[in-house]
C-alpha cells in the first residue's frame, strides 16, 4: 500500500468507514504488517487478508492474529468472494497508485459480492473516482462506479504521516446503490450498461498489461 507511518487515530476512522458488522466478512487487499487488520479484527468482522509479498506473509504469520484469515495471492487479481469464502464480502486496503486503477476495475466486475469498499488514495485518484460524470474531472472509470456505487471522500489522510513533505493522500469509500438506485439502473436503455460493460472490461484488460 501507500508507505504512511501507523497512527491508531487514522487507522480506527478507516476501519469506522468499513462499517463492518460482527460476523461479516471483509477482504483486506495489502495488509503489510497488520496495523489496520488490527483494527478491523476488534470490529467482530471475519477478516481475510489478501497479500503477495512473501516477507510479509510470514510476518503476519508470525503475530498469530486471531480471527485473521491470510491468503497468499495477488489483490489485483483475486476472486474476492472465493478469498473471503462469502457471498457477500467488504473490500478494505491501503492501496498504491499504480494498482488504483486494476483493483477499483476488479470491484466493478465483482460488484455483485461487494457491497462496500473503502480505499485509501492518492488525492487525485479520489478526485477523478469521485467527480461528478460529465465534469472535466470525470473518466470510463467515473460513470461505471456512478452506475453502480455512491463514492464519497470520507477523510485526508495527514500530510505529516508522510515520510515525503507535502505527500498528501485521500481516504475515499465507495458504497454500493441502495434497491430503489438500482432499479433506476434498469431503466437506462439496455444498450447503454451493456456498451459500459464491455469498454471496462477492454480499460481493465488494459489496466492489467500496465497500457
Amino acid at each position: 500500500g501507500q508507505n504512511f507511518r501507523s497512527d491508531d487515530r487514522v487507522l480506527e476512522r478507516m476501519a469506522e468507514e468499513a462499517l463492518l458488522r460482527p460476523g461479516e466478512a471483509c477482504l483486506e487487499l495489502g495488509p503489510g504488517l497488520g496495523h489496520l487488520t488490527r483494527f478491523l479484527l476488534e470490529t467482530g468482522a471475519k477478516v481475510t487478508a489478501v497479500e503477495r509479498d512473501r516477507d510479509m506473509v510470514k510476518a503476519l504469520n508470525a503475530q498469530k492474529l486471531e480471527g485473521l484469515t491470510l491468503v497468499e495471492g495477488n489483490a489485483a487479481e483475486i476472486d474476492f468472494a472465493k478469498a473471503a469464502q462469502a457471498d457477500q464480502v467488504v473490500v478494505v486496503g491501503n492501496l498504491p497508485y499504480h494498482l488504483s486503477s486494476p483493483i477499483l476495475f476488479e470491484v466493478l466486475d465483482q460488484a455483485d459480492h461487494v457491497p462496500r469498499a473503502v480505499f485509501t488514495l492518492q488525492k487525485e485518484v479520489v478526485e477523478r473516482v469521485a467527480a461528478e460524470p460529465g465534469t472535466r474531472e470525470s473518466g470510463v472509470l467515473t460513470v461505471m462506479l456512478a452506475l453502480r456505487f455512491r463514492v464519497e471522500s470520507a477523510f485526508e489522510v495527514p500530510a505529516d504521516l508522510f515520510p515525503k513533505k507535502g505527500s498528501v493522500s485521500w481516504y475515499t469509500k465507495v458504497v454500493q446503490l441502495d434497491l430503489e438506485a438500482q432499479g433506476q439502473l434498469e431503466r437506462v436503455p439496455g444498450q447503454v450498461p451493456q456498451r459500459l460493460r464491455r469498454a471496462s472490461r477492454t480499460i481493465h484488460a488494459a489496466a492489467r498489461r500496465g497500457v
